[in-house]
């Protein structure tokens, strides 16, 4: 999970050497993040200048625009958020924003919270991958639309199957609405449950 650029030139002798190359961008491969009770996934944005996080996946959707897909936004719940745009994006277009994959075997009782607000954008959906991201049926939660203000929402993820390749699926789907029509998502958490709920 290393950011690399990198050029190369020839070095035929002490005293003489090619030209440099072009540049070349890439990123090694991501490790599965091993959740625990001590070590929660927690990801609140605010290292953001721009784009997503590493690891993070937002390739996926019909929403071919890069600046339309889930992004950086610079007022979060805290400091950043990442923010899907459904003012300028066809109606029903859609884009799914991926968490890094999470190994939670060691949770007995997992969960996912978040804050998000959706104003008056098309739905905001939230789905479970235990593939790794590959696939995704199981909803955790739809419709979350018309929230004018920061909510917070807490998902129970103790009923999966296969848990050492999770993915939290985070789903954008446009309705071309007025100027408020993004959705916002801030602080995703992957935890133990607590034993004593906040109220």
């Amino acid at each position: 999970a290393t950011a690399y650029t990198v050029k190369v030139a020839a070095a035929c002798s002490e005293s003489d050497t090619s030209h440099w190359t072009s540049t070349v961008s890439f990123a090694t491969a991501c490790e599965t993040y091993v959740v625990t009770e001590a070590n929660p996934f927690a990801e609140n944005f605010n290292a953001l200048t721009a784009g997503i996080p590493l690891c993070w996946n937002n390739e996926e959707g019909t929403t071919t625009t890069a600046a339309q897909r889930w992004n950086y936004f610079a007022t979060g719940y805290t400091g950043a958020c990442l923010r899907f745009n459904s003012f300028v994006n066809y109606n029903g277009n859609t884009n799914m924003l991926k968490t890094p994959v999470l190994d939670i075997t060691a949770l007995a009782t997992p969960r996912v919270t978040f804050m998000y607000k959706n104003p008056t954008g098309g739905d905001f959906s939230v789905f479970v991958s235990t593939d790794g991201g590959e696939t995704y049926t199981t909803a955790l939660a739809t419709g979350l639309t018309g929230v004018t203000n920061w909510t917070p929402m807490s998902i129970a993820l103790e009923e999966l199957d296969a848990t050492d390749s999770v993915v939290i699926v985070f789903q954008g789907t446009s309705n071309y609405g007025s100027n408020a029509a993004y959705i916002y998502l801030d602080n995703v958490v992957v935890e133990a449950t607590p034993a004593c709920l906040a109220p």
